[in-house]
């Protein structure tokens, strides 16, 4: 073998695997998985700046026991509208994966039962 034959192999090589890798990384970029990771890590961080919560966790101890549902819609009516957003994009992705994880489990379970 010659040193062009050599060169021209090792790029091909390089080629090929620079194509592999995009093919994957572009695999696990359109995973909805990835999209939710993403959606929940940037909402916990814009409701982490916007809203202070030991501030919600002391005003929500000094709330009597009965009057805690009162409380939590008084305070969701007067919060603002980014930080209610971000609060439904966290309880909508953690429902959402709460669902996926938890439905094959379900759907299994009903399989050997009818066994």
């Amino acid at each position: 073998m010659n040193k062009t034959t050599t060169y021209n192999s090792q790029k091909m090589r390089n080629a090929i695997m620079r194509r592999v890798w995009y093919a994957y990384v572009l695999s696990v970029a359109i995973r909805p998985s990835t999209a939710w990771g993403i959606a929940f890590g940037a909402s916990v961080i814009g409701f982490w700046k916007l809203v202070s919560i030991t501030s919600i966790v002391q005003n929500f101890l000094n709330v009597p026991i009965g009057q805690v549902p009162s409380y939590i819609l008084q305070s969701m009516m007067q919060a603002e509208f980014l930080a209610l957003m971000a609060f439904g994009i966290i309880v909508f992705t953690v429902l959402s994966v709460g669902v996926r994880v938890t439905l094959p489990v379900f759907t299994r379970e009903q399989r050997l039962s009818s066994v």
